[in-house]
């Protein structure tokens, strides 16, 4: 974390003056730290990537191009609360070249004016081996800290919230076992609903497997009847164009022989008309030919009156003459005939 003072928001909580860290989007977890080095070519882009370049806000092994860890920042808030207590002494140790500002055993060397309090604090704060550096909890009980009244309330405050802390840790705990305990029974339900799904899918791939033979032997015996049925439309296709040209054949007869009735009705209706005006004329011939007989007849029939010519007569050769009565039905019966 960049911890310096440029980074502390100071609010008022409880009636009281409260430090607050912010921008911590430099900052790295424990987890995400594990397993990285920095090499030393590199501490321009460490400085940029993990704090602000500066003895006094960065420690001595990040300089070097390690990864920065809480042992840093405790560094760095020492580096934080030297400069807000002694800033003109600070900066001057700041400036100092580097052996001058640890002496042989790591100790940092600070102005003779840093008060006792402070000074045993900062030795521990400012340590150049990281390992001799207290932990958070380390600083907080301190004897410089214990001597003030609020900073004992701040310790006390900060007890107290580290007691809420893990209570609310040991409830997410809580939540997070039951939670886990309702996914596992969840992933139970879920693993079986998934077996009960792949059986019921293998059973139902199965009966697809099975359908589809079924359509592909249904497909092939339908396409082995549509050869036969086009074999059978072709043969019937030939029976028809067969029947058709017989059909046209007949009806070419039949029409033939329609228009051969058609001319013997139309010669016979001709000869007919012709006899008709053939017996006509013999008819007129015949009535003519009548009227002829029976002018005649009535003719004989006087001279028979006025000579008195008897109804039978002999002649020479011994055969009779009919009457005239005769002669009239004979030419009837000739006219009926």
């Amino acid at each position: 974390c960049d911890v310096k003072a440029a980074n502390v928001l100071v609010c008022q909580r409880a009636g009281q003056d409260r430090g607050v860290l912010c921008d911590f989007d430099l900052s790295y977890s424990e987890r995400d730290r594990k397993g990285q080095t920095i090499s030393r070519a590199s501490r321009s882009v460490v400085a940029g990537a993990r704090g602000t370049p500066g003895v006094l806000s960065m420690a001595p092994e990040v300089f070097n191009g390690q990864l920065p860890d809480k042992k840093a920042d405790i560094f760095s808030f020492g580096g934080m609360l030297f400069e807000a207590l002694y800033p003109t002494e600070a900066n001057a140790w700041a400036d100092n070249a580097s052996s001058s500002k640890w002496d042989g055993n790591g100790l940092p060397v600070l102005a003779a004016n840093v008060g006792d309090g402070a000074k045993g604090l900062l030795l521990l704060l400012l340590h150049r081996d990281p390992s001799k550096r207290p932990d958070a909890a380390g600083c907080v009980s301190h004897s410089f800290f214990r001597a003030d009244v609020r900073a004992l309330h701040l310790v006390q405050d900060l007890e107290s919230e580290r007691e809420a802390l893990r209570a609310a840790r040991a409830d997410h705990a809580r939540l997070a076992h039951e939670k886990s305990k309702a996914l596992g029974d969840e992933l139970q339900k879920l693993s079986s609903a998934r077996e009960k799904v792949d059986r019921e899918g293998k059973d139902q791939r199965k009966r697809y497997e099975d359908r589809m033979g079924e359509l592909q032997r249904e497909m092939q015996e339908a396409q082995q009847k549509a050869v036969r049925n086009a074999a059978a439309e072709e043969k019937i296709k030939a029976e028809q164009r067969k029947a058709q040209v017989q059909k046209e054949r007949q009806e070419r007869e039949i029409q033939q022989k329609r228009d051969k009735i058609t001319k013997d009705r139309e010669r016979l209706e001709r000869e007919s008309r012709d006899s008709e005006g053939q017996l006509v004329a013999k008819k007129k011939k015949l009535d003519e030919h009548a009227r002829d007989l029976a002018k005649k007849e009535a003719d004989l029939a006087s001279k028979e009156l006025k000579y008195k010519v008897p109804t039978w007569w002999f002649n020479p050769s011994g055969f009779h003459m009919p009457r005239s009565d005769s002669v009239k039905d004979a030419i009837e019966k000739f006219m009926r005939a």
